[in-house]
C-alpha cells in the first residue's frame, strides 16, 4: 500500500528522497524479510521545538518516533496511531515531508524497506513513559542520532524557517469542543443535513468540466462528495483535506475501497506543489478573514485548471431560514465562521481580483437557505465543435448503456429556458449567428456565437467561439436591455437536458418541447488540427451510437421551431 501512497505524495508534495545501504548479519537479515512498511513523525510543539526520544535499550543515540504500518490501515490512521501510542499527543496538522529507502545487505542478497517521514504539530505535554525511554523536546540536532533521521530533521527545520505551521488553533479547537454535538447533529438532523447536501452537491456536479483526472476538496467536512467524484470520473487521485483529524475520522472510512487520499492542512498555507484539474473550495470562504480572502483565492484559483467556491449567503442579508439555521451553527454547533458575503459581493470581488480565468456564478436555495456558487475555469481560447442529431424516443435506453460500457460519466439532468435575438441590422437567421438569454434554475447567462460558414454546413457540424456572459438581473431585465439596443426577440426555447461525459466529448441528450428529442455531441478545440480531429471524432461516437447519417440535423434548435411554428 505504501507504494501508492509514495507515489502519490512525490507528485503532491514534490517530496525528498532519502536512501540508506547496511550491511547486516543474517539474523537482523531474518528478521527484515517481512516486508515492513514504516513512518517517521517529526513531532513539533507550539515553541517550534522537535520531540527527540533515547531509549537506553538500544545503543543507536537519538531518534525520531515511529513505527510500522498495520496491514489494511490507511497512512495517516497509522501516523496517528503511532503519536498517540509513543506520546500521548493527539496530532493537531500532518504533513509529508520525505520518503526513505532503507536498503539491508547480506551475503549478495537485498531488502529494501519503503517509508515516509511525516511533520505533525502538537499542543500539550507529554505524557509519562517508561523509564528506560527519554524525551527531549529541543531545536537542536543532537551529534549522535539513528538511520536517516538527521535528514530528516534538516528537512523539518526548512519548514519551521519558512513559517509554513498553521496556527488555526480555534477553528481545531471548536470541532473537538463540540464533537459530541456534532454527533448527535449529525444523526438526528441527518434528513435535513442530506437535503440542502445533496442539492449542493447537485450544483457542484453540474459545474464540474470535462473529466478531471486529478481532484482536491480543501475543506471535505464529513461529507462524500469526495467519493462521488471519485466514482464518476476514475480520476488518477483524489484528494480529501481538512483542517480536523476529527472531522476527517467521520468519513475517511465510509468507502472501505476507495483510493482517496486524506489530508488534514490548514489551506491558507497552501502546501501541495501541484495544479489540479479541479479544486472544489465549498462551506469555507466565510471562515477565510477579508484580509487573507483574495489571497487565498488567487492561490487556489492559480494551482487549479478549475475552482469552484460554493459557501452559504450572509445570513444576516438572507431570508429567515437561512439566520434560523446560521444561529444554531453558530451557538449549538460552535461553527466559527463570520466573515460572510452576499452574492454580489463575491461575483465583484472574483471579477475584479481574478482577471484571467474565466469565471461563471449561480445562487440557489436550498432548505438551510441561499447559496452561492462560482466557477473559475482557464481562459484557453478554445472552439466548441458540435454534431447534432434527432432521436428516436426508444433508442434513448440503448444509447445510455452504450455510453455507459464505454466508461461513460453521467452528469446529470436540468431544464433550461432559451431567449433567442436577431439584430435590427443584420438577420441572425439568415447569418445563422446565436445570440440568446439562457435560464437554468436561479443561473442566467447571455451568449453570442458567430456565423456558420459553407465549411461547417457541408461537414453538417460547428466550429464556433462561444462568448458566455453571467447576468445578475432578472431574464426580463435581460430582455428589456437587449430591445433598447434594437435587438429583436424570435423565439423561445425550453428543453429537459442530460448531460453525460465521455472522455473528452460531451454527449448532450435533449427533450425539446415541441420538437422531439435530440441528441448532441460537443468537444473543444484550440486550433485547426484539433478542430478536425474534434469532427471525426464526434461522427465516429455518432455511428458508434447507430445514428444514420441522415438523421444529423444542421440546424439550431431556434431554426428547427421557428420551421416548426411556421409549418
Amino acid at each position: 500500500m505504501i507504494k501508492k501512497y509514495i507515489k502519490i505524495y512525490k507528485t503532491l508534495y514534490n517530496l525528498p528522497e532519502f536512501e540508506r545501504k547496511e550491511k547486516v548479519d543474517s539474523d537482523f537479515f531474518s528478521s527484515c524479510e517481512k516486508n515492513h512498511d514504516f513512518l517517521v513523525v517529526v513531532i513539533c510543539n507550539e515553541n517550534k521545538e522537535i520531540l527527540l526520544l533515547r531509549n537506553f535499550n538500544k545503543n543507536i543515540g537519538w531518534e525520531l518516533p515511529g513505527g510500522h504500518i498495520e496491514e489494511e490501515e490507511r497512512i495517516e490512521e497509522a501516523a496517528n496511531r503511532i503519536v498517540l501510542r509513543e506520546t500521548g499527543f493527539s496530532i493537531d496538522e500532518l504533513k509529508p515531508i520525505a520518503l526513505i529507502k532503507n536498503i539491508f545487505e547480506c551475503r549478495e542478497k537485498n531488502l529494501t524497506h519503503f517509508g515516509i517521514a511525516f511533520f505533525a504539530s502538537v499542543r500539550g505535554e507529554i505524557e509519562k513513559q517508561s523509564e528506560d525511554v527519554k524525551f527531549l523536546f529541543t531545536d537542536d540536532i543532537p551529534e549522535k542520532i539513528a538511520y536517516q533521521d538527521e535528514k530528516i530533521l534538516k528537512e523539518a527545520k526548512k519548514i519551521i524557517r519558512k513559517g509554513e505551521l498553521s496556527n488555526s488553533f480555534r477553528e481545531i479547537d471548536s470541532v473537538k469542543k463540540s464533537f459530541l454535538f456534532y454527533l448527535f447533529h449529525k444523526y438526528f438532523f441527518k434528513f435535513f443535513g442530506e437535503f440542502a447536501s445533496r442539492r449542493i452537491k447537485k450544483e457542484i456536479l453540474n459545474n464540474v468540466l470535462g473529466s478531471p483526472n486529478t481532484i482536491l476538496d480543501v475543506s471535505c467536512g464529513d461529507d462524500d462528495l469526495i467519493f462521488d467524484l471519485e466514482k464518476r470520473y476514475r480520476p488518477e487521485f483524489c484528494v480529501a483535506n481538512d483542517i480536523s483529524w476529527k472531522t476527517v475520522s467521520l468519513i475517511r472510512n465510509k468507502e472501505k475501497h476507495s483510493d482517496v487520499i486524506f489530508t488534514n492542512h490548514d489551506i491558507s498555507v497552501f502546501p501541495f506543489e501541484r495544479k489540479f484539474d479541479l479544486i472544489i473550495f465549498k462551506n469555507t470562504l466565510h471562515h477565510i478573514s477579508p484580509s487573507k480572502r483574495i489571497d487565498l483565492i488567487k492561490n487556489l484559483s492559480d494551482f487549479s485548471k478549475q475552482l469552484i467556491i460554493v459557501d452559504v449567503e450572509d445570513p444576516s442579508k438572507s431570508n429567515l431560514l437561512s439566520r434560523v439555521w446560521h444561529y444554531y451553527y453558530e451557538h449549538l454547533l460552535n461553527d466559527q465562521g463570520g466573515s460572510f458575503l452576499v452574492f454580489r459581493k463575491l461575483k465583484e470581488i472574483l471579477e475584479q481580483n481574478i482577471k484571467e480565468k474565466k469565471t461563471s456564478f449561480n445562487l440557489f436555495n436550498t432548505i438551510k437557505g441561499k447559496y452561492f456558487i462560482a466557477s473559475l475555469t482557464d481562459q484557453a481560447e478554445s472552439k466548441e465543435v458540435e454534431i447534432k442529431a434527432r432521436l428516436d424516443f426508444s433508442k434513448i435506453n440503448g444509447i445510455r448503456k452504450k455510453l455507459l460500457k464505454e466508461g461513460a460519466i453521467f452528469q446529470g439532468k436540468t431544464n433550461e429556458n432559451d431567449i433567442y435575438f436577431t439584430s435590427s441590422h443584420r438577420d441572425f437567421i439568415k447569418t445563422k449567428e446565436c445570440l440568446r438569454i439562457r435560464e437554468r434554475g436561479n443561473y442566467l447567462e447571455m451568449t453570442y456565437k458567430g456565423p456558420t460558414t459553407k465549411a461547417m454546413e457541408n461537414k453538417k457540424q460547428f466550429w464556433k467561439t462561444e462568448i458566455n456572459i453571467p447576468l445578475i438581473c432578472s431574464k426580463k431585465e435581460a430582455e428589456i436591455f437587449l430591445q433598447f439596443l434594437g435587438f429583436i426577440k424570435v423565439v423561445e426555447v425550453k428543453k429537459e437536458r442530460e448531460k453525460i461525459v465521455l472522455k473528452d466529448q460531451e454527449i448532450i441528450i435533449d427533450k425539446i418541447e415541441d420538437l422531439g428529442w435530440f441528441l448532441e455531441i460537443e468537444s473543444k478545440a484550440l486550433n485547426k488540427e484539433e478542430e478536425k480531429a474534434a469532427v471525426k471524432e464526434n461522427l465516429k461516437l455518432l455511428k458508434r451510437m447507430g445514428i444514420k447519417e441522415e438523421d444529423i440535423v444542421s440546424e439550431p434548435y431556434r431554426d428547427l421551431f421557428l420551421k416548426n411554428e411556421t409549418g
